[in-house]
Protein backbone atom coordinates (compact mmCIF):
# COMPACT_ATOMS: atom_id res chain seq x y z
CA UNK A 1 0.00 0.00 0.00
CA UNK A 2 1.57 3.20 -0.93
CA UNK A 3 1.15 6.53 1.47
CA UNK A 4 -1.91 8.74 1.18
CA UNK A 5 -3.29 5.93 -1.45
CA UNK A 6 -6.18 3.94 -0.99
CA UNK A 7 -5.05 0.16 -0.43
CA UNK A 8 -4.54 -2.28 -3.32
CA UNK A 9 -6.95 -5.56 -2.52
CA UNK A 10 -6.47 -8.98 -4.23
CA UNK A 11 -7.93 -12.35 -3.46
CA UNK A 12 -7.29 -15.38 -5.45
CA UNK A 13 -7.70 -18.98 -5.57
CA UNK A 14 -7.82 -22.06 -8.02
CA UNK A 15 -10.82 -24.47 -7.37
CA UNK A 16 -12.10 -27.73 -8.44
CA UNK A 17 -15.21 -30.17 -8.40
CA UNK A 18 -16.92 -26.77 -7.59
CA UNK A 19 -20.43 -26.15 -9.26
CA UNK A 20 -20.44 -22.78 -10.34
CA UNK A 21 -23.65 -20.29 -11.23
CA UNK A 22 -22.32 -18.26 -14.09
CA UNK A 23 -26.09 -16.70 -14.75
CA UNK A 24 -28.99 -16.73 -12.98
CA UNK A 25 -31.36 -17.83 -16.19
CA UNK A 26 -28.65 -20.49 -16.64
CA UNK A 27 -27.92 -23.98 -15.17
CA UNK A 28 -25.05 -23.82 -13.52
CA UNK A 29 -21.24 -25.24 -14.47
CA UNK A 30 -20.90 -28.79 -12.67
CA UNK A 31 -17.39 -30.37 -12.13
CA UNK A 32 -15.48 -26.77 -12.71
CA UNK A 33 -12.64 -26.67 -12.10
CA UNK A 34 -10.68 -23.05 -12.75
CA UNK A 35 -9.63 -19.82 -10.63
CA UNK A 36 -11.24 -16.91 -9.18
CA UNK A 37 -9.22 -13.34 -9.05
CA UNK A 38 -10.28 -9.71 -7.58
CA UNK A 39 -8.13 -7.16 -7.98
CA UNK A 40 -8.35 -3.26 -8.70
CA UNK A 41 -12.55 -3.80 -8.12
CA UNK A 42 -12.41 -5.86 -10.99
CA UNK A 43 -13.62 -9.84 -10.56
CA UNK A 44 -13.05 -12.78 -12.69
CA UNK A 45 -14.60 -16.50 -12.53
CA UNK A 46 -12.56 -18.74 -14.98
CA UNK A 47 -13.45 -21.68 -16.36
CA UNK A 48 -10.92 -24.02 -17.39
CA UNK A 49 -13.60 -27.35 -17.36
CA UNK A 50 -16.57 -27.86 -16.44
CA UNK A 51 -20.48 -29.32 -18.07
CA UNK A 52 -23.45 -27.82 -18.02
CA UNK A 53 -26.51 -30.07 -19.00
CA UNK A 54 -28.73 -28.46 -21.59
CA UNK A 55 -32.72 -28.82 -21.13
CA UNK A 56 -32.41 -31.26 -24.43
CA UNK A 57 -29.28 -32.64 -26.43
CA UNK A 58 -26.92 -33.37 -23.21
CA UNK A 59 -24.30 -31.98 -21.90
CA UNK A 60 -22.08 -29.03 -23.27
CA UNK A 61 -18.51 -29.46 -21.86
CA UNK A 62 -16.71 -25.65 -21.79
CA UNK A 63 -13.17 -25.22 -21.58
CA UNK A 64 -11.46 -21.31 -21.46
CA UNK A 65 -14.83 -19.74 -20.15
CA UNK A 66 -14.75 -16.71 -17.85
CA UNK A 67 -17.51 -14.91 -16.08
CA UNK A 68 -16.33 -10.63 -15.53
CA UNK A 69 -17.56 -8.16 -13.54
CA UNK A 70 -14.96 -5.14 -15.12
CA UNK A 71 -15.82 -2.89 -11.99
CA UNK A 72 -17.45 -4.37 -8.82
CA UNK A 73 -17.84 -0.94 -7.89
CA UNK A 74 -20.94 -0.12 -10.11
CA UNK A 75 -24.25 -0.44 -8.56
CA UNK A 76 -27.62 -0.61 -9.71
CA UNK A 77 -26.82 -2.51 -13.17
CA UNK A 78 -23.05 -3.26 -13.19
CA UNK A 79 -22.29 -4.45 -16.55
CA UNK A 80 -20.71 -7.98 -16.46
CA UNK A 81 -19.18 -10.06 -19.29
CA UNK A 82 -19.78 -13.89 -19.68
CA UNK A 83 -17.10 -15.41 -22.40
CA UNK A 84 -17.26 -19.22 -23.61
CA UNK A 85 -15.71 -22.17 -25.36
CA UNK A 86 -17.94 -25.01 -25.12
CA UNK A 87 -18.45 -28.62 -27.40
CA UNK A 88 -21.22 -30.40 -27.51
CA UNK A 89 -24.48 -31.72 -30.01
CA UNK A 90 -25.52 -28.99 -32.16
CA UNK A 91 -29.31 -30.33 -30.10
CA UNK A 92 -27.80 -28.90 -26.27
CA UNK A 93 -25.96 -26.00 -28.05
CA UNK A 94 -28.88 -25.02 -29.63
CA UNK A 95 -30.61 -25.65 -26.20
CA UNK A 96 -28.39 -23.39 -23.92
CA UNK A 97 -28.51 -20.59 -26.99
CA UNK A 98 -32.63 -20.57 -26.29
CA UNK A 99 -32.37 -20.09 -22.49
CA UNK A 100 -33.13 -16.56 -21.21
CA UNK A 101 -31.64 -13.59 -21.80
CA UNK A 102 -30.86 -15.17 -25.24
CA UNK A 103 -34.20 -17.41 -26.42
CA UNK A 104 -32.09 -17.60 -29.75
CA UNK A 105 -34.12 -20.08 -31.09
CA UNK A 106 -37.87 -18.84 -29.93
CA UNK A 107 -36.76 -15.60 -31.81
CA UNK A 108 -36.11 -18.10 -35.03
CA UNK A 109 -39.48 -19.79 -34.71
CA UNK A 110 -37.09 -23.08 -34.56
CA UNK A 111 -36.93 -25.83 -33.02
CA UNK A 112 -33.76 -26.16 -30.85
CA UNK A 113 -33.66 -29.99 -32.07
CA UNK A 114 -33.18 -28.24 -35.59
CA UNK A 115 -30.20 -30.86 -36.99
CA UNK A 116 -27.75 -33.78 -36.03
CA UNK A 117 -24.10 -32.79 -35.73
CA UNK A 118 -21.27 -31.47 -33.27
CA UNK A 119 -20.94 -28.15 -32.48
CA UNK A 120 -17.60 -26.48 -31.44
CA UNK A 121 -18.50 -22.67 -29.97
CA UNK A 122 -16.86 -20.10 -28.94
CA UNK A 123 -18.47 -15.86 -27.50
CA UNK A 124 -18.99 -13.66 -25.22
CA UNK A 125 -22.29 -12.36 -23.83
CA UNK A 126 -22.58 -8.82 -22.12
CA UNK A 127 -25.13 -7.99 -19.63
CA UNK A 128 -25.78 -5.50 -16.71
CA UNK A 129 -26.46 -7.25 -13.69
CA UNK A 130 -29.83 -5.68 -12.76
CA UNK A 131 -33.19 -6.79 -13.47
CA UNK A 132 -35.97 -5.70 -15.88
CA UNK A 133 -32.35 -5.31 -18.17
CA UNK A 134 -33.25 -8.65 -20.32
CA UNK A 135 -33.70 -6.20 -23.57
CA UNK A 136 -29.66 -4.58 -23.21
CA UNK A 137 -28.32 -8.38 -23.26
CA UNK A 138 -25.40 -7.87 -26.05
CA UNK A 139 -24.75 -11.47 -27.53
CA UNK A 140 -22.13 -12.71 -30.31
CA UNK A 141 -21.33 -16.08 -30.95
CA UNK A 142 -19.36 -18.00 -33.34
CA UNK A 143 -18.07 -21.53 -34.38
CA UNK A 144 -18.50 -24.72 -36.25
CA UNK A 145 -20.88 -27.60 -36.85
CA UNK A 146 -19.72 -30.99 -37.92
CA UNK A 147 -21.76 -33.71 -39.25
CA UNK A 148 -24.76 -31.82 -40.05
CA UNK A 149 -27.95 -33.28 -40.95
CA UNK A 150 -31.66 -31.54 -41.20
CA UNK A 151 -35.09 -32.11 -42.26
CA UNK A 152 -36.26 -29.58 -40.49
CA UNK A 153 -34.36 -26.29 -41.50
CA UNK A 154 -35.86 -26.97 -44.88
CA UNK A 155 -39.04 -28.20 -44.19
CA UNK A 156 -39.11 -32.00 -45.91
CA UNK A 157 -35.85 -31.71 -47.29
CA UNK A 158 -32.40 -33.64 -46.48
CA UNK A 159 -30.29 -31.49 -45.32
CA UNK A 160 -26.44 -32.48 -44.84
CA UNK A 161 -22.99 -31.16 -44.32
CA UNK A 162 -19.44 -32.02 -43.05
CA UNK A 163 -18.80 -29.09 -41.24
CA UNK A 164 -21.25 -25.92 -41.18
CA UNK A 165 -19.73 -22.44 -40.13
CA UNK A 166 -21.86 -20.40 -37.47
CA UNK A 167 -22.85 -16.97 -36.65
CA UNK A 168 -24.91 -16.11 -34.03
CA UNK A 169 -25.81 -12.45 -32.55
CA UNK A 170 -28.83 -9.94 -31.64
CA UNK A 171 -29.83 -9.19 -35.06
CA UNK A 172 -29.06 -12.63 -37.20
CA UNK A 173 -28.54 -16.37 -37.29
CA UNK A 174 -25.94 -17.12 -40.21
CA UNK A 175 -25.06 -20.58 -41.61
CA UNK A 176 -22.56 -21.20 -44.17
CA UNK A 177 -20.86 -24.08 -45.60
CA UNK A 178 -20.66 -26.58 -48.55
CA UNK A 179 -23.49 -29.65 -48.43
CA UNK A 180 -25.98 -31.48 -49.90
CA UNK A 181 -29.73 -30.81 -50.25
CA UNK A 182 -31.79 -33.35 -50.98
CA UNK A 183 -28.55 -34.67 -53.01
CA UNK A 184 -27.74 -31.11 -54.92
CA UNK A 185 -24.44 -29.92 -53.68
CA UNK A 186 -24.92 -25.81 -52.64
CA UNK A 187 -21.89 -24.34 -51.26
CA UNK A 188 -23.08 -20.96 -49.35
CA UNK A 189 -25.02 -19.44 -46.37
CA UNK A 190 -28.56 -19.34 -44.84
CA UNK A 191 -29.27 -16.07 -43.21
CA UNK A 192 -31.97 -15.63 -40.60
CA UNK A 193 -32.91 -12.37 -38.79
CA UNK A 194 -33.94 -12.29 -35.62
CA UNK A 195 -33.80 -9.06 -34.47
CA UNK A 196 -36.90 -6.40 -33.73
CA UNK A 197 -38.66 -6.53 -37.04
CA UNK A 198 -36.61 -9.67 -38.34
CA UNK A 199 -40.10 -11.67 -37.67
CA UNK A 200 -38.42 -15.15 -38.33
CA UNK A 201 -37.70 -14.20 -41.57
CA UNK A 202 -35.07 -16.22 -44.12
CA UNK A 203 -32.77 -15.82 -46.49
CA UNK A 204 -30.27 -17.93 -48.47
CA UNK A 205 -27.03 -16.98 -50.35
CA UNK A 206 -25.29 -20.02 -52.06
CA UNK A 207 -23.24 -21.80 -54.63
CA UNK A 208 -25.21 -24.31 -56.44
CA UNK A 209 -23.24 -27.14 -58.02
CA UNK A 210 -23.71 -29.35 -60.58
CA UNK A 211 -23.21 -33.29 -60.66
CA UNK A 212 -24.18 -33.33 -57.40
CA UNK A 213 -20.84 -32.26 -55.51
CA UNK A 214 -20.56 -29.15 -53.79
CA UNK A 215 -18.39 -25.96 -55.34
CA UNK A 216 -18.02 -28.29 -58.26
CA UNK A 217 -18.77 -26.28 -61.70
CA UNK A 218 -22.35 -24.37 -62.29
CA UNK A 219 -21.67 -22.25 -59.58
CA UNK A 220 -23.64 -19.36 -58.37
CA UNK A 221 -24.42 -17.14 -55.50
CA UNK A 222 -27.49 -17.65 -53.46
CA UNK A 223 -28.55 -13.41 -53.08
CA UNK A 224 -30.07 -12.00 -49.60
CA UNK A 225 -27.24 -11.88 -46.90
CA UNK A 226 -28.49 -9.11 -44.88
CA UNK A 227 -25.43 -9.07 -42.85
CA UNK A 228 -22.44 -6.68 -42.13
CA UNK A 229 -19.96 -9.09 -42.82
CA UNK A 230 -19.70 -8.85 -46.55
CA UNK A 231 -23.34 -9.51 -46.83
CA UNK A 232 -25.90 -7.64 -49.57
CA UNK A 233 -29.15 -7.55 -48.41
CA UNK A 234 -30.74 -7.90 -51.98
CA UNK A 235 -33.88 -8.80 -51.38
CA UNK A 236 -34.59 -6.97 -48.35
CA UNK A 237 -38.47 -7.73 -49.36
CA UNK A 238 -37.63 -11.57 -48.49
CA UNK A 239 -40.90 -13.14 -46.66
CA UNK A 240 -41.14 -16.44 -44.78
CA UNK A 241 -39.08 -18.03 -41.93
CA UNK A 242 -39.17 -20.69 -39.58
CA UNK A 243 -39.84 -24.47 -40.26
CA UNK A 244 -43.51 -24.31 -41.31
CA UNK A 245 -43.02 -21.81 -44.61
CA UNK A 246 -39.30 -22.67 -45.19
CA UNK A 247 -36.43 -19.90 -46.24
CA UNK A 248 -36.62 -17.15 -48.80
CA UNK A 249 -33.32 -18.24 -51.35
CA UNK A 250 -31.93 -16.84 -54.29
CA UNK A 251 -29.60 -18.82 -56.95
CA UNK A 252 -27.65 -17.05 -59.50
CA UNK A 253 -25.67 -19.86 -61.56
CA UNK A 254 -23.39 -20.49 -65.22
CA UNK A 255 -24.54 -22.95 -66.78
CA UNK A 256 -23.12 -24.51 -70.38
CA UNK A 257 -25.58 -25.70 -72.86
CA UNK A 258 -22.82 -29.05 -72.82
CA UNK A 259 -24.31 -30.19 -69.69
CA UNK A 260 -27.72 -28.82 -70.06
CA UNK A 261 -28.83 -29.79 -72.90
CA UNK A 262 -28.07 -32.04 -75.95
CA UNK A 263 -25.56 -30.31 -78.10
CA UNK A 264 -28.72 -30.38 -80.96
CA UNK A 265 -30.90 -28.64 -79.26
CA UNK A 266 -28.28 -25.97 -78.01
CA UNK A 267 -27.40 -25.48 -81.80
CA UNK A 268 -31.11 -24.67 -82.49
CA UNK A 269 -30.76 -21.83 -80.06
CA UNK A 270 -27.38 -20.68 -81.75
CA UNK A 271 -24.92 -22.19 -78.83
CA UNK A 272 -21.80 -24.18 -79.19
CA UNK A 273 -21.31 -26.47 -77.09
CA UNK A 274 -19.31 -24.60 -75.07
CA UNK A 275 -21.17 -21.38 -74.30
CA UNK A 276 -22.10 -20.45 -71.56
CA UNK A 277 -25.18 -18.54 -69.53
CA UNK A 278 -26.78 -17.55 -66.54
CA UNK A 279 -29.68 -18.41 -64.32
CA UNK A 280 -31.07 -16.78 -61.35
CA UNK A 281 -33.34 -17.93 -59.39
CA UNK A 282 -35.48 -16.49 -56.26
CA UNK A 283 -38.22 -18.04 -54.73
CA UNK A 284 -38.97 -19.67 -51.18
CA UNK A 285 -38.35 -23.40 -50.46
CA UNK A 286 -40.24 -25.67 -48.36
CA UNK A 287 -42.73 -28.24 -48.35
CA UNK A 288 -44.07 -26.57 -51.91
CA UNK A 289 -41.32 -24.29 -53.03
CA UNK A 290 -41.87 -21.23 -54.72
CA UNK A 291 -39.95 -19.59 -57.19
CA UNK A 292 -40.83 -15.52 -57.64
CA UNK A 293 -38.34 -15.21 -60.30
CA UNK A 294 -36.52 -17.51 -62.79
CA UNK A 295 -34.20 -15.68 -65.89
CA UNK A 296 -32.42 -17.84 -67.80
CA UNK A 297 -29.93 -16.14 -70.32
CA UNK A 298 -27.27 -17.48 -73.18
CA UNK A 299 -26.64 -16.89 -76.53
CA UNK A 300 -29.40 -16.76 -78.08
CA UNK A 301 -31.68 -17.41 -75.65
CA UNK A 302 -33.49 -14.99 -72.74
CA UNK A 303 -36.32 -15.60 -70.61
CA UNK A 304 -37.49 -14.04 -67.39
CA UNK A 305 -40.50 -15.35 -65.16
CA UNK A 306 -41.66 -17.38 -62.71
CA UNK A 307 -42.72 -20.97 -61.60
CA UNK A 308 -46.05 -21.64 -59.86
CA UNK A 309 -46.11 -25.79 -58.21
CA UNK A 310 -48.68 -27.62 -57.08
CA UNK A 311 -48.65 -29.22 -53.67
CA UNK A 312 -46.20 -32.09 -53.38
CA UNK A 313 -43.77 -30.21 -56.07
CA UNK A 314 -45.87 -30.88 -59.00
CA UNK A 315 -45.71 -28.22 -61.95
CA UNK A 316 -48.48 -25.82 -62.01
CA UNK A 317 -47.30 -23.20 -64.28
CA UNK A 318 -44.30 -21.47 -65.86
CA UNK A 319 -44.98 -18.00 -67.21
CA UNK A 320 -42.08 -16.42 -68.97
CA UNK A 321 -43.25 -12.59 -69.02
CA UNK A 322 -40.86 -12.42 -72.12
CA UNK A 323 -38.74 -15.46 -74.02
CA UNK A 324 -36.81 -14.65 -76.77
CA UNK A 325 -35.34 -17.36 -78.87
CA UNK A 326 -33.04 -16.24 -81.61
CA UNK A 327 -34.00 -13.89 -84.08
CA UNK A 328 -37.33 -16.07 -84.79
CA UNK A 329 -39.24 -15.15 -81.13
CA UNK A 330 -40.38 -12.87 -78.70
CA UNK A 331 -43.31 -13.71 -76.31
CA UNK A 332 -44.88 -14.05 -73.21
CA UNK A 333 -45.36 -17.86 -73.30
CA UNK A 334 -46.88 -20.14 -69.94
CA UNK A 335 -45.91 -23.88 -69.87
CA UNK A 336 -49.27 -25.29 -67.71
CA UNK A 337 -48.65 -28.34 -66.15
CA UNK A 338 -51.09 -31.30 -66.92
CA UNK A 339 -50.81 -33.38 -63.86
CA UNK A 340 -48.04 -36.68 -63.63
CA UNK A 341 -47.27 -38.25 -66.54
CA UNK A 342 -49.25 -35.77 -68.94
CA UNK A 343 -47.93 -33.65 -71.53
CA UNK A 344 -47.53 -29.95 -70.42
CA UNK A 345 -49.89 -27.34 -72.56
CA UNK A 346 -47.94 -24.29 -74.08
CA UNK A 347 -49.51 -20.85 -73.80
CA UNK A 348 -48.10 -17.93 -76.01
CA UNK A 349 -49.79 -15.05 -74.67
CA UNK A 350 -48.82 -12.39 -77.08
CA UNK A 351 -45.67 -10.87 -78.91
CA UNK A 352 -43.78 -12.00 -82.12
CA UNK A 353 -43.10 -15.01 -84.22
CA UNK A 354 -40.59 -15.05 -87.38
CA UNK A 355 -41.14 -18.23 -89.65
CA UNK A 356 -38.81 -17.03 -91.49
CA UNK A 357 -36.10 -17.56 -89.10
CA UNK A 358 -37.39 -20.21 -87.07
CA UNK A 359 -35.89 -23.94 -86.87
CA UNK A 360 -38.48 -25.76 -85.67
CA UNK A 361 -37.07 -29.46 -86.57
CA UNK A 362 -38.61 -31.67 -89.35
CA UNK A 363 -42.03 -32.17 -88.72
CA UNK A 364 -44.59 -33.53 -91.41
CA UNK A 365 -46.40 -36.54 -92.03
CA UNK A 366 -43.66 -38.71 -92.46
CA UNK A 367 -42.33 -38.08 -89.28
CA UNK A 368 -42.13 -40.82 -86.43
CA UNK A 369 -45.22 -40.19 -84.39
CA UNK A 370 -44.27 -39.01 -80.16
CA UNK A 371 -45.35 -42.02 -77.88
CA UNK A 372 -48.52 -41.55 -75.29
CA UNK A 373 -51.33 -40.02 -75.56
CA UNK A 374 -51.45 -36.44 -77.04
CA UNK A 375 -50.78 -32.52 -75.54
CA UNK A 376 -53.55 -30.72 -74.54
CA UNK A 377 -53.87 -27.84 -77.60
CA UNK A 378 -51.42 -25.27 -77.82
CA UNK A 379 -53.02 -21.92 -77.37
CA UNK A 380 -51.78 -19.03 -79.44
CA UNK A 381 -52.19 -15.49 -79.48
CA UNK A 382 -49.63 -13.16 -80.78
CA UNK A 383 -49.31 -10.11 -82.20
CA UNK A 384 -47.74 -10.52 -85.17
CA UNK A 385 -46.71 -13.53 -87.05
CA UNK A 386 -44.17 -13.50 -90.04
CA UNK A 387 -44.93 -15.90 -92.69
CA UNK A 388 -42.10 -14.58 -95.04
CA UNK A 389 -40.70 -11.65 -96.03
CA UNK A 390 -43.66 -10.26 -97.77
CA UNK A 391 -46.55 -12.18 -95.76
CA UNK A 392 -47.91 -11.58 -91.79
CA UNK A 393 -50.67 -12.12 -89.93
CA UNK A 394 -51.54 -9.99 -87.04
CA UNK A 395 -53.54 -10.38 -84.00
CA UNK A 396 -53.49 -13.37 -84.35
CA UNK A 397 -55.25 -16.19 -82.13
CA UNK A 398 -55.99 -19.85 -82.04
CA UNK A 399 -55.89 -23.12 -80.55
CA UNK A 400 -53.85 -25.51 -82.59
CA UNK A 401 -52.82 -29.15 -81.66
CA UNK A 402 -49.75 -31.08 -81.51
CA UNK A 403 -50.05 -33.12 -84.30
CA UNK A 404 -50.64 -30.18 -86.48
CA UNK A 405 -54.41 -29.35 -87.12
CA UNK A 406 -55.86 -26.30 -85.09
CA UNK A 407 -58.93 -23.67 -85.10
CA UNK A 408 -58.18 -19.93 -85.77
CA UNK A 409 -60.42 -18.18 -83.08
CA UNK A 410 -62.52 -14.93 -84.18
CA UNK A 411 -60.67 -11.46 -83.68
CA UNK A 412 -62.55 -8.05 -82.47
CA UNK A 413 -64.00 -7.56 -85.56
CA UNK A 414 -65.53 -10.84 -85.85
CA UNK A 415 -66.47 -10.81 -82.84
CA UNK A 416 -68.42 -7.67 -83.76
CA UNK A 417 -69.94 -9.19 -86.64
CA UNK A 418 -70.53 -13.47 -86.06
CA UNK A 419 -71.66 -14.05 -89.38
CA UNK A 420 -67.76 -13.14 -91.03
CA UNK A 421 -64.63 -14.88 -89.77
CA UNK A 422 -64.62 -18.06 -87.94
CA UNK A 423 -67.72 -19.21 -89.12
CA UNK A 424 -66.96 -19.38 -92.90
CA UNK A 425 -63.33 -19.86 -92.41
CA UNK A 426 -62.84 -18.36 -95.76
CA UNK A 427 -59.97 -19.36 -97.67
CA UNK A 428 -58.32 -16.44 -99.39
CA UNK A 429 -55.51 -16.62 -102.16
CA UNK A 430 -52.98 -13.47 -102.88
CA UNK A 431 -50.90 -13.25 -106.09
CA UNK A 432 -47.58 -11.88 -105.40
CA UNK A 433 -45.25 -10.39 -108.02
CA UNK A 434 -41.42 -10.42 -107.45
CA UNK A 435 -39.02 -9.74 -110.44
CA UNK A 436 -36.90 -12.56 -110.70
CA UNK A 437 -33.05 -11.63 -112.11
CA UNK A 438 -34.65 -8.41 -113.67
CA UNK A 439 -35.75 -10.68 -116.47
CA UNK A 440 -39.69 -10.17 -116.36
CA UNK A 441 -42.35 -10.92 -113.39
CA UNK A 442 -43.82 -14.27 -112.33
CA UNK A 443 -46.63 -14.43 -110.31
CA UNK A 444 -47.21 -16.96 -107.77
CA UNK A 445 -49.89 -18.15 -105.72
CA UNK A 446 -50.06 -17.97 -102.25
CA UNK A 447 -53.27 -19.75 -100.13
CA UNK A 448 -53.49 -18.40 -96.74
CA UNK A 449 -56.49 -20.78 -94.88
CA UNK A 450 -57.66 -18.19 -92.12
CA UNK A 451 -60.91 -17.77 -89.82
CA UNK A 452 -60.68 -14.02 -89.39
CA UNK A 453 -58.36 -14.91 -85.98
CA UNK A 454 -56.00 -11.91 -87.30
CA UNK A 455 -55.69 -9.78 -90.12
CA UNK A 456 -53.12 -10.63 -93.02
CA UNK A 457 -50.73 -7.93 -94.24
CA UNK A 458 -49.20 -9.02 -97.58
CA UNK A 459 -46.68 -6.34 -99.31
CA UNK A 460 -46.11 -5.80 -102.99
CA UNK A 461 -42.42 -7.15 -103.88
CA UNK A 462 -42.34 -5.31 -107.04
CA UNK A 463 -44.03 -2.09 -105.92
CA UNK A 464 -43.19 -1.80 -102.36
CA UNK A 465 -46.63 -1.25 -101.01
CA UNK A 466 -48.44 -3.61 -98.36
CA UNK A 467 -52.14 -4.58 -99.07
CA UNK A 468 -53.94 -4.60 -95.58
CA UNK A 469 -56.97 -6.22 -93.91
CA UNK A 470 -57.56 -8.96 -96.71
Amino acid sequence: MAPGKAPQTYVGFDYAGADVQFLKTMPPVTGGKGHFSLMDNRLVVAVDEGVVTADEGGDVRLGASSFIIPDVRVRDGAPAVVRLEAEASVTAALSLLNRAPLNVMDKANLPVDLAGGRAALSGQIALPLKKGSKDKVVFDVSGKLRDVSSSVLVKGRALSAPEIDVVVDNDRVILTGAGELDGAGFDGSFVLPIGAGGNGRGAGDSRVARGGQPGSGGAGRLRDRPAARDCRGADKGATGGGPAEGPRAGVRSAIRSAGAAPVGAATELGQTPASAGKLRVTGQLGATPRVDRLAISGPGLSAEGAVRLREGGALDRLSFDRLRAGEWLDAAVDIVGQGAGKPVQVVLRGGVLDMRQADLGSGGGGGAQASGPPGPPMQVRLDRLQITDTIALTDLRGNFGTAGAGRFLPGPAERRHPGRGADRAAERTFRRAADIGGCGRSVARRRVAAAGGGRAIVADAAAGGDRRGL
